[in-house]
């Protein structure tokens, strides 16, 4: 209510959901919000295929890897993968002041993803599905 999550006012847009075909055929979906319930700041990544499937979990204090491959795919089971911690986005800017070393991203990394976010507007907006190249020109 009001574009705030108790004290806090949502500056940006919180979710979007992008249907995507790969090179190959194969169809994903991607759905993207900075903060869903049960989650605040936290990237989470699935990726689901015929041969087993892989979810990546970062945020919230820890990273998480779990995979179900091989007999597992069969029983729906997933195995969590030892993930050693990195550092997040504000633990490496910092770190990259403290050392005078380039930090990641970078500005040309951050206008890639600029332009993206444009092409899924412009997709969304004209009803047409984009192909990469038409965002990375």
């Amino acid at each position: 209510p009001n574009n705030r999550i108790g004290d806090y006012t949502l500056d940006a847009n919180d979710s979007c959901v992008l249907n995507v075909e790969l090179e190959n055929g194969a169809l994903g979906v991607v759905h993207m919000s900075r903060y869903y319930t049960g989650f605040m700041n936290s990237l989470e990544m699935s990726i689901h295929g015929t041969d087993g499937a892989i979810r990546v979990s970062t945020g919230q204090g820890s990273d998480r890897l779990w995979t179900c491959i091989g007999k597992d795919r069969h029983t729906h089971e997933f195995t969590t993968q030892k993930c050693e911690p990195q550092p997040d986005t504000f633990e490496r800017f910092i770190n990259a002041l403290r050392s005078g070393s380039k930090s990641s991203p970078d500005f040309a990394h951050t206008m890639k993803l600029q332009r993206y976010l444009e092409a899924c507007f412009n997709s969304h907006e004209t009803g047409q599905w984009l192909t990469l190249s038409k965002c990375t020109g």
